[in-house]
């Protein structure tokens, strides 16, 4: 077609290819800050060691000077440093990397409509860290923030982050305020969008009866469990997440002094979970069942 020049065409495919290029060196540069952090066990906090070594390493494998900064990985760096971190339970330096790599997106507007998934997915591993490193004002800060995000974007992912604000809500509360976790619960189950997914009832049910529980109501605590147990999402879980709500039965039986249905419970998980006896990370499963059948 003569109407059409070539060079257009030309022009944008050289282009394409050295975006294309760039993300393979990202991806190269995060593969070896993987299997660095892999094999460093010494997290200090005192320096942020996690973007240090980021920093080190992007200097070292980088030969585009537009990577020579951390954040031009942008949020793709994200996901292999949080799992790492994860792994090596080091909540502590997860947190200052969560708090830092935030801060400074936040700073450079960075994040906007294509990566705004990644911005809440960030918020949420904020919550639940602040949450584990025992800071529930700043947590509940955070989820706040969360929620704003949500609503931003025209609430593009507004559905899919419902049941993580909720759930941050609910773990803060039930360190300070229980009765306000069980109304946020029961929030949660009144809306169809989080209560319509197996998983998110099996979460519901199982902290209504955990909550209750710590209210010492534990008629409700037992009708909630009872719940759990017609749930589809309970026939198809894990077997080691059955054990230990099975323990969880037998110390709800044993505060209703309940004693012949325990006893009888009692039989049924060493029969039904008998594998789980002879496992080493079961050791907290199977002396609280020996405390209680003494």
């Amino acid at each position: 077609m003569s109407g059409i020049n070539p060079e257009h065409y030309i022009k944008l495919r050289i282009k394409n290819s050295e975006q294309i290029r760039q993300i393979r060196e990202i991806e190269d540069i995060l593969a070896v800050v993987s299997h660095k952090m892999k094999l460093t066990q010494n997290f200090a906090t005192d320096e942020n060691p996690v973007l240090s070594l980021l920093q080190k390493t992007v200097r070292q494998y980088s030969s585009d000077k537009e990577l020579s900064r951390v954040r031009s990985c942008g949020s793709r760096s994200i996901t292999p440093v949080t799992q790492i971190l994860l792994q090596k339970r080091n909540y502590e330096a997860l947190e200052q990397y969560l708090l830092d790599t935030f801060t400074e997106f936040s700073a450079e507007y960075m994040f906007n409509r294509n990566n705004h998934d990644t911005k809440l997915q960030m918020l949420v591993f904020l919550i639940n860290t602040l949450f584990k490193n025992g800071n529930t004002k700043d947590s509940l800060k955070y989820a706040d923030k969360l929620r704003q995000a949500m609503d931003e974007h025209q609430r593009i992912y507004y559905d899919k982050f419902l049941f993580y604000y909720y759930n941050s809500l609910v773990i803060n509360y039930s360190r300070t305020d229980s009765a306000r976790a069980i109304e946020t619960l029961k929030e949660m189950k009144a809306n169809a969008k989080i209560y319509n997914v197996p998983f998110y009832q099996m979460a519901i049910e199982l902290n209504l009866a955990v909550s209750h529980f710590d209210r010492s109501d534990y008629h409700q605590s037992i009708r909630y469990l009872n719940k759990l147990y017609t749930l589809d999402g309970y026939h198809t879980s894990d077997d080691a997440f059955k054990f230990k709500i099975a323990i969880a039965e037998l110390l709800i039986r044993y505060e209703l002094k309940d004693y012949d249905v325990l006893e009888s419970k009692m039989r049924l998980v060493r029969k039904d979970f008998k594998e789980f006896f002879n496992k080493r990370s079961s050791a907290r499963e199977i002396l609280m069942v020996k405390i209680i059948s003494r």
